[in-house]
């Protein structure tokens, strides 16, 4: 899976336009692969350490999620089921990163979301509400482990 820091996007912009760099880049990250359940550790970490209620990745089957109307990446993001999508998160950022693109840590990026996500109101933008997602924990078969 990829995303990237809107910040990091906007320094290797400016450095594009002071170095007269030209060209199509692929300005994703992070710089390494990152599975779903390493991002959901990452974020974990960050909540603990702000002294957050611990949250428990919750896994279950692709088709359940379909079954109850859920749309991916709107309802659920990162989640891509369709096998004709399997390389969208999976783009290669070599020679942006050669250009000169640095990413900050994963868990710069969550800290900095997390804080937006506190100080926001507090309606639903993409994501599942509260009482959805509790619907479905409800009605699913779950396991802890994950299945990614």
């Amino acid at each position: 899976m990829q995303f990237i820091d809107a910040a990091d996007i906007a320094r290797f912009a400016v450095d594009a336009l002071e170095h007269d760099m030209y060209g199509v880049y692929n300005v994703v990250g992070p710089r390494d692969p990152i599975t779903l359940s390493d991002l959901l550790t990452d974020c974990q970490t960050v909540a603990a350490r702000r002294g957050m209620p611990q949250a428990t990745p919750v896994w279950t089957d692709e088709q359940f999620l379909l079954d109850n109307g859920l749309t991916p990446w709107l309802d659920m993001p990162f989640w891509l089921p369709e096998k004709r999508w399997q390389g969208v998160l999976q783009i290669s950022n070599t020679k942006a990163v050669r250009a000169g693109l640095q990413h900050r840590p994963s868990a710069d990026t969550i800290a900095a979301v997390l804080d937006w996500a506190i100080t926001t109101d507090k309606r639903t933008i993409a994501g599942l509400s509260s009482d959805r997602e509790a619907k479905l924990l409800r009605n699913s078969s779950v396991r802890l482990e994950p299945g990614l």
